[in-house]
């Protein structure tokens, strides 16, 4: 499993761009590739960006069965997941495979599905690829000028710009090489110059192979194109110069599988081109048009056309006038077989040429004849240029049109989602504003009826402290009563001592009575202090305090709900003294399990303060150093479960 990761992070790694890594790949390679990426023990994403490394391997590899089920098992695990992204890379890929294939079929039914993708959040460098794969579809199947692979192909680019330039080079090769093939098919010298401004730009921060053909080709093309309206001989010589070296590139590197057809064309091209030469390089031109003679698929009739006619003005520059004329007439059958649409070119190139060698052939009725078909064909082809450039303006302002219609859509759906949220935040202020309402207004209900009784609390210890003022009158009455007993009873006078024990039986009586009366109003204020209201206030105060300060302590609250409903009595019996509602919300705190942080923390209070309230309830309790506070308080105050 180490060794599987291992492979894949280095696959991932490697500083070699697509094309050079791809060019050393021999069977074995991508077999074990494509193992790797199928093995189903490494993480999905894993293998999946292993082989997005490889954007263009379809393009380069003519391994099309391992490419397949490699490409065909990442799509089914692709489905399995949420992520649309995936899916339409997979789609995407499975359809430049097929299109490099030739099988057109397979191609149409992956990007029919892939377009289903699209509409969704896709990443840019996934739809700019669909976009690039769907361009060469057209590209491929229809003519390489074909007005839906130019529209294409300028979405990809769109799609890209949003990339540093050599964040996918490879991809913008293949884009602008493919726009530069549809601007020679063409003739349009402006468009393919603004293509080769790109690769200029391109070839300063990268290089390859890809890029050096593309390069070459596009400056091949201009001069070609110059050289066919004023017969300028250094834009002939600067034409087969760079063909030459795209066609050394060609025959020394691996190049994308879609270019091959195209490379056996340029070599027809140069060898027609060297014709026009006033000193043509005789082998050379053989050599050229043996090698594509040789490479060319022999059921694709315009390839033969262009081939044989190529040959026709060979052999004219011979003065073979016979055989070319021979070869010429053969070119002209394969034409009249051809239904593609850029076969004007060379139908309209061979028509001409016939009527030369007619001419050196002294048949001046048949040069007449190809004359007029000239003639007829140039009228044909300009209007189909004009019916196709009003199409194309049509077009556009339809594009422009559902352009704009559709900013509009994305403004109003912008707009509208704007509003919608606007809305959602002022119904969550309201809400939360009811809410912070509701509770300030519980906590003052709270505050006021905690308030009230700390009012009642003060109440009754003034009335016990009167009380014990009376008591200490009495007591002080009392000793001087005593006093004047004895002072009578040494002054001798028996009757006023009887008188005086009589009263001192009196005063004994009421201090009794001023006793009885003191207790039962220390019994009226613990009565009064252990009210149940009391006790239920209290415990709702330190939940509620619990849910805001600590709402992970459930423990807490649970243990808060088992406390008695005789807190307050219980306390009192077991103190030395009175305690106070504040001291007895501190035993509730103990009792229920909560520490001295938890307690500083709920009443806003330093930790040394708590341990003094501790400190002060075990002086009250009358308990040791060695006794646990906490333990004592939830003996005495827990329900017993």
């Amino acid at each position: 499993m180490k060794f599987k990761l291992l492979i894949i992070i280095l696959l991932m790694s490697s500083d070699l761009n697509a094309g050079q890594t791809i060019k050393d790949y021999g069977r074995s390679q991508i077999d074990s590739l494509c193992k790797v990426v199928c093995d189903i023990e490494i993480p999905f994403e894993k293998r999946l960006n292993g082989i997005k490394q490889y954007e263009l391997l379809p393009l380069y590899c003519g391994y099309y069965d391992m490419l397949n089920i490699t490409y065909s098992q990442l799509k089914s695990e692709a489905a399995k997941r949420k992520n649309n992204d995936d899916k339409l890379f997979c789609y995407s890929a499975l359809a430049e495979l097929n299109i490099c294939s030739a099988r057109k079929d397979a191609a149409t039914a992956y990007l029919d599905t892939a377009e289903t993708f699209t509409d969704r959040h896709i990443s840019t460098s996934t739809l700019a690829n669909y976009y690039r794969v769907k361009a060469m579809y057209y590209h491929k199947f229809t003519d390489y000028y074909n007005l839906d692979a130019v529209i294409f192909f300028q979405k990809a680019l769109d799609e890209y710009s949003y990339f540093p330039i050599d964040s996918h080079p490879e991809a913008l090769i293949s884009i602008l090489h493919s726009r530069i093939i549809g601007g020679i098919y063409r003739r349009d010298t402006f468009y393919i110059m603004k293509n080769h401004i790109n690769l200029t730009a391109l070839a300063k921060v990268y290089s390859s192979p890809l890029l050096d053909f593309a390069y070459n080709d596009a400056i091949a093309a201009k001069n070609s194109i110059m050289f066919g309206y004023s017969g300028d001989t250094t834009a002939l010589n600067t034409s087969i110069f760079h063909i030459i070296k795209t066609i050394d590139a060609f025959r020394t590197n691996k190049l994308p599988h879609y270019l091959y057809n195209y490379c056996l064309d340029l070599h027809v091209i140069c060898a027609n081109l060297m014709c026009y030469k006033s000193q043509p390089d005789v082998a050379l031109i053989d050599s050229l048009i043996n090698y594509a003679e040789q490479h060319y698929n022999p059921n694709d009739t315009l390839a033969l056309a262009r081939i044989t006619q190529t040959k026709a003005h060979f052999y004219q520059i011979r003065d073979m006038t016979d055989s070319a004329y021979i070869t010429a007439s053969q070119s002209g059958k394969y034409l009249a077989s051809c239904y593609k649409k850029d076969k004007y070119s060379t139908l309209t190139q061979n028509i001409k040429l016939m009527k030369t060698l007619t001419l050196q052939r002294g048949d001046y009725q048949s040069a007449i004849i190809y004359a007029d078909s000239i003639t007829t064909l140039e009228r044909d082809t300009q209007l189909n240029d004009i019916k196709e450039m009003l199409l194309q303006l049509e077009f556009e302002k339809k594009q422009s049109e559902y352009n704009a219609l559709n900013d509009d859509l994305i403004y109003n759906h912008k707009l509208y989602n704007i509003y919608i949220t606007i809305c959602i935040l002022l119904f969550i202020a309201i809400m939360l504003t009811i809410f912070s309402l509701k509770l300030k207004r519980n906590n003052l209900n709270r505050s006021v009826a905690l308030m009230r009784k700390e009012n009642e609390e003060i109440k009754l210890k003034l009335k016990l402290k009167e009380e014990q003022a009376v008591k200490s009158q009495l007591d002080k009455y009392e000793t001087l009563s005593d006093f004047c007993l004895k002072e009578v009873e040494l002054i001798g006078l028996q009757k006023d001592v009887e008188q005086l024990y009589r009263e001192k039986a009196e005063l004994d009586r009421q201090v009794e009575e001023y006793r009885k009366k003191i207790e039962d109003c220390e019994k009226e204020l613990n009565v009064k202090q252990t009210a149940t209201d009391i006790i239920n206030v209290l415990i709702g105060d330190i939940i509620r305090l619990i849910n805001i300060k600590m709402p992970d302590k459930t423990d807490l609250i649970n243990n808060a709900r088992l406390l008695k409903d005789d807190c307050a009595e219980t306390l009192h019996e077991k103190c030395v003294d009175n305690i106070s509602v504040s001291l007895i919300k501190y035993c509730l705190c103990f009792a229920i399990g909560m520490d001295s942080v938890a307690v500083a923390e709920c009443f806003d209070l330093e930790v040394n303060s708590v341990h003094m309230i501790r400190y002060r309830l075990k002086k009250i309790f009358q308990l040791t150093n060695d006794d646990c506070l906490d333990d004592f308080l939830q003996e005495i105050l827990l329900k017993k479960t």
